[in-house]
């Protein structure tokens, strides 16, 4: 992942990069190491559906694109991503779980 930034430790290099190119790098990055986290723990608790939810993923399609394609390859096409169309109520209904447990 840290290739993605690995051509900036040249001077020359980095004054050729423009934003779009760090904002897609950064993109890019984000979204595999998302994607790589999930599918270790997913792996571990064996499940093979992989929910993802949150702010940086609504309306990301580029996000959401990237995850899917990488969840697919590291898991030689046994896992799956799936997304929340309401993914904002998750964290409220999560908070309203959690509050009564306490």
């Amino acid at each position: 992942v840290a290739s993605n930034f690995g051509k900036l430790v040249s001077p020359d290099a980095r004054a050729a990069v423009g934003r779009e190119d760090l904002a897609a790098a950064l993109l890019q990055m984000i979204s595999w190491n998302l994607a790589q986290l999930a599918r270790l723990v997913a792996q571990q608790e064996g499940c093979k559906t992989i929910v993802f939810t949150g702010s940086f993923m609504h309306q990301n399609q580029l996000a959401q694109r990237k995850i899917v394609s990488a969840i697919r390859y590291w898991s030689n096409r046994e896992s799956v991503a799936l997304y929340m169309r309401h993914e904002g109520y998750v964290g409220a209904v999560g908070a309203l779980a959690m509050s009564s447990l306490h």
